[in-house]
């Protein structure tokens, strides 16, 4: 039997789709690095997925990236001692074939992620993160923290905070994580441990701690130190309320989901993010309102 040409090129392609994923994988756990093309992740992908997101004319020319691009630059960064960061292979091509490729891919990306490298540096030391509220914001956040942890040397969900409403609060929570019914489901695994009071989400042990305020909180009685609080509750909006989560044992910043007033400062990333102050310890994401329309 005689194959079109069409199905074999795509056969060749899912081939180095299942080449290319264990690397984007053991870059991503093993060395915190996260590959993009073009701003799209290809961490926790599948080889289909992987394959649409080359044929999208995405090159000057206007062509479709190449896998095997892709593929030799992995191979290559696979080789360097990188630590912890996020390299969008769409643009370093875009880059390489700028430069003229007067010289290869491998040996030209080498030398750009050079200042990238790892080293003997210590690793780093994860940040937690507490989630004050499980409403709709909260649960995507925690889907987005549980499938971006990497090797755990970024930023670990640690706890989050609700209020007890009945007994099976655990199992409940745990549900409305499972699934959204907008969302979708999550692509992930959510148990329960009851003897910790606990979610495990992806393998990560999150703590359900249950306060009717943040002075109710004391944080550093659950292992949890210097964490980035993230109020998804919208009930605390100026710098006065909000401190309350400071006031918190345990707690070292705190993120606002919903637009702050006064004189907290409203960061939209990618628009004003560069007004911010490392030392910030309170400001607010914004309204969904507000980074929907601000970057058009």
């Amino acid at each position: 039997m005689t194959l079109d040409p069409q199905f074999l090129d795509w056969k060749e392609a899912e081939e180095a789709a299942e080449a290319i994923l264990p690397m984007v994988g053991t870059l991503y756990r093993d060395r915190g690095v996260i590959t993009l093309l073009h701003g799209q992740s290809l961490v926790h992908l599948d080889p289909i997925k992987l394959i649409a997101m080359h044929r999208r004319g995405h090159l000057p020319s206007g062509h479709d990236v190449s896998l095997r691009l892709t593929r030799e630059a992995l191979t290559t960064l696979m080789d360097a001692d990188l630590g912890p960061v996020e390299l969008d292979l769409g643009k370093l091509f875009h880059e390489w074939m700028s430069a003229g490729q007067g010289q290869g891919l491998g040996p030209w990306l080498t030398a750009r992620v050079a200042g990238l490298a790892r080293g003997d540096a210590p690793a780093r030391q994860p940040v937690d993160v507490v989630l004050y509220g499980f409403g709709r914001i909260g649960r995507i956040l925690a889907r987005l923290l549980a499938t971006k942890a990497g090797g755990g040397d970024k930023y670990l969900l640690k706890a989050i905070v609700v209020r007890k409403k009945s007994d099976d609060e655990l199992e409940r929570r745990a549900n409305l994580l499972r699934a959204d019914s907008v969302h979708g489901p999550f692509h992930g695994t959510v148990r329960t441990d009851p003897e910790r009071n606990a979610l495990i989400i992806n393998g990560q042990v999150v703590k359900l701690i249950f306060a009717n305020s943040p002075a109710d909180v004391d944080y550093t009685a659950h292992g949890i130190s210097d964490a980035v609080v993230i109020d998804n509750t919208g009930i605390w909006r100026t710098r006065e309320a909000l401190s309350q989560h400071l006031a918190s044992k345990g707690a070292a910043k705190v993120l606002l989901t919903a637009p702050g007033k006064g004189d907290v400062p409203n960061i939209v990333m990618g628009i004003n993010d560069g007004t911010l102050d490392p030392a910030a310890r309170t400001i607010s994401a914004a309204s969904c309102t507000t980074n929907a329309i601000v970057p058009i």
